[in-house]
């Protein structure tokens, strides 16, 4: 059926980005974007298991608890903690139908100055976490003939920002899985996309923020004047206008989208 025959008016309009009937799992969801991201799947009606480092709750408790965000604790990094939780959630629903890689951290440093071990430790949660959480749950997906994979990149995969290597590899080559992953899986109807932030107001964001300020003595609002100056929009973006993004990318709206960057950043990246 063609779009405009299923969209006769606006009610019908919103059906496109209802999400019920939907399983999701989000990495790094305790906060920032992930948090952001798991409230608007389960405002679109998707049931949501978010996970973290920071929880502690390691079983799907089902019973007495109408909410519709679970959360796990879940170590992206760790393929036998990705496996139980994956385990677990397919038990409990039957289903995955949309991941979210969003858990990452940030390791800053000029070259000569790069700890290998703050190195190793970020590729593992930023580029191993996705490949490890994708691995383990598209087999679920093929099962159902269906699914939605968002990778939380960052608009740096596109830029040469110093002191940024480590960050600026491991998103840049999540953006480019992100397309490889979409040639692998678009026939199994599994679209696979990016987001791709760029200075967003999370608690990541923040400690940029207080390190910068120590570091060069100014205060906070200069320190946040000079991120935006870097923006076209001259302001820092909210966690949930990239919830936004990531609801549009898992609606029946871009079923035909797989494969790209969107670049969420007030006009600091252009595609």
């Amino acid at each position: 059926m063609v779009l405009k025959e299923k969209v006769k008016d606006f009610s019908s309009f919103l059906k496109l980005f209802d999400l019920s009937n939907n399983v999701a799992l989000v990495t790094g969801g305790a906060q920032g974007n992930g948090l952001a991201i798991a409230e608007y799947l389960a405002l679109a009606g998707s049931d949501v298991v978010s996970t973290d480092i920071q929880y502690t709750e390691h079983k799907i408790v089902l019973e007495h608890n109408d909410s519709k965000i679970k959360k796990l604790f879940m170590d992206v990094s760790d393929l036998d903690s990705v496996k139980s939780v994956v385990d677990e959630i397919e038990n409990k629903y039957g289903k995955i139908d949309i991941l979210i890689n969003n858990a990452g951290l940030i390791y800053k440093d000029r070259i000569e100055d790069i700890k290998l071990n703050k190195w190793k430790e970020l590729i593992d949660v930023n580029l191993t976490g996705p490949t490890i959480c994708t691995k383990l749950t598209v087999p679920i997906m093929k099962k159902n003939k269906w699914g939605r994979i968002i990778n939380i990149s960052s608009t740096q995969a596109f830029l040469h920002t110093p002191k940024y290597s480590a960050y600026a590899a491991s998103k840049a080559a999540l953006s480019h899985l992100t397309k490889v992953w979409a040639s692998e899986l678009v026939s199994f109807n599994i679209n696979v996309n990016a987001v791709c932030p760029g200075y967003v107001m999370t608690p990541m964001m923040n400690k940029s923020i207080l390190k910068k300020q120590k570091e060069e003595n100014i205060s906070r609002e200069d320190v946040i004047k000079s991120f935006e100056n870097n923006v076209p929009q001259e302001r820092l973006l909210n966690p949930e206008e990239v919830a936004f993004w990531v609801l549009i990318l898992c609606s029946e709206a871009s079923r035909s989208v797989t494969g790209i960057n969107v670049s969420v950043s007030g006009g600091e990246v252009m595609h």
